[in-house]
């Protein structure tokens, strides 16, 4: 029997990190920079709840998207998605209603 190459498994790791980062962001960087320009507690919750929501609705439509697209495909096109939201998001602290 051939031997299958494996892939290593701190390679198989590194494909959250994207999300890893994007989490740390939103619970860490975000409200520290958010607080020190002077906004508003409840701002910055009802800010940080909205940023973690599509973990929820990935969560719920994640059967729904299976049978139409591979997870590889969609899993690549959201983290891209969530890179470019995150860039934008620390570009525009101080517009909190395009935040």
């Amino acid at each position: 029997m051939p031997r299958r190459f494996r892939v290593p498994v701190w390679l198989m790791g590194l494909t959250c990190i994207t999300y890893g980062l994007y989490g740390g962001a939103v619970a860490f960087a975000v409200p520290q920079l958010l607080s020190d320009r002077h906004v508003p507690e409840i701002a910055i919750a009802g800010l940080t709840a909205v940023a973690y929501s599509p973990g929820f609705w990935a969560f719920l439509f994640s059967p729904i998207l299976d049978v139409r697209f591979s997870r590889r495909w969609y899993s690549v096109v959201l983290a891209f998605v969530s890179a470019i939201t995150l860039v934008v998001a620390f570009l525009n602290l101080d517009h909190i209603v395009l935040l």
